[in-house]
């Protein structure tokens, strides 16, 4: 048990709070409680491990488990770049034991390498941490009063869409702007009052960036871009528990023309749900006993097809907002 103020005992939401104030008051004591309560070689996949350390001719110079936790470290402190992650370890001597690099650092242009050619063993990673975070959460749950508003929240599955929007030509915002100023033109001077510019942009526009075929056109919260879509899985604490992003794999069988960007949203997420839900599951069924008893969602998940797969899942509930 932690805690910043030592004469309050706090629950495990007020703890978390707690944890967040930690990682930013104090970076180094968060550090070393993370050292002390966090072992980053468990959950590291064998196949990740014998892929690392293939022959290349050439031993590795830097630990796997070291080289990871760098990256988590990247992802808690919201540190940019991996040129400042570099910078980092070089006048940290905090970071580099905690990371285990004693001796030397990797350059930045090495962990831009390495989260390229892993990408896959890194989800893989992640995924490793399910079982045992829902694990952590059922026992969170047991030790909760009854009559605890966050009681049995854990048995709550959340699915739902964002996405990421990257720095692509077409995401300049001039270029929607003078295509939407376009079509206003095109209506006004064809004296078209039935013509919706916004929509009528959205059509005329690519469906993907030139630079990735998988970053898409598609509505995402709240307005239209070119976006790296994937779909997101929590329980009812808002605790993550798997990403996937979609590839041209989920793509292919809804490869169609939309008259407007809402049209694609809803379709594109209503595809989504099995593809990601189904995994999930099926996965979670062969590492662990527990169980989610009611699904929440948008109301873009709300079909007949998705409501009968849910119910084959075993869901007792359905609840769409």
């Amino acid at each position: 048990m932690f805690c910043l103020n030592k004469l309050k005992q706090l629950n495990i939401f007020e703890q978390m709070t707690e944890l967040n104030d930690l990682r930013k008051k104090q970076p180094v004591g968060f550090i070393k409680l993370l050292g002390n309560n966090f072992d980053i070689k468990s959950f590291i996949p064998e196949s990740f491990t014998q892929k690392y350390y293939a022959d290349l001719g050439r031993n590795r110079k830097y630990e796997l488990s070291s080289v990871l936790s760098a990256l988590i470290l990247m992802q808690i402190f919201h540190i940019p770049t991996t040129v400042l992650l570099n910078l980092f370890l070089i006048f940290s001597t905090e970071i580099r034991e905690f990371c285990c690099f004693y001796d030397d650092i990797p350059d930045d242009s090495f962990f831009s390498r390495f989260k390229t050619n892993f990408e896959g063993d890194i989800a893989d990673l992640f995924n490793s941490m399910i079982p045992q975070t829902i694990d952590i959460c059922d026992d969170i749950n047991k030790s909760l009063p009854d009559d605890s508003p966050y009681k049995n929240r854990n048995s709550k599955l959340i699915y739902d869409t964002s996405g990421l929007k990257p720095r692509v030509k077409e995401n300049n915002p001039k270029t929607l702007v003078s295509e939407v100023n376009r079509m206003k033109s095109y209506a006004k001077a064809t004296n078209n009052k039935q013509l919706n510019p916004y929509a009528a942009a959205y059509k005329s526009m690519p469906k993907f960036a030139h630079a990735n075929p998988n970053i898409k056109l598609d509505f995402v919260n709240g307005h239209f871009g070119y976006f790296y879509k994937f779909g997101l899985i929590t329980n009812g604490w808002g605790i993550p528990l798997n990403l996937k992003f979609f590839d041209e794999d989920f793509y292919k069988p809804i490869d169609k023309e939309f008259e407007t960007p809402e049209d694609q949203k809803y379709c594109y997420d209503n595809a989504s749900l099995k593809p990601v839900i189904k995994p999930f599951l099926e996965t979670l069924k062969n590492t662990s006993n527990f169980k989610f008893i009611s699904f929440l969602g948008d109301s873009e998940f709300d079909s007949y097809d998705n409501f009968g797969f849910l119910q084959q899942c075993g869901f007792e509930k359905s609840l769409y907002l």
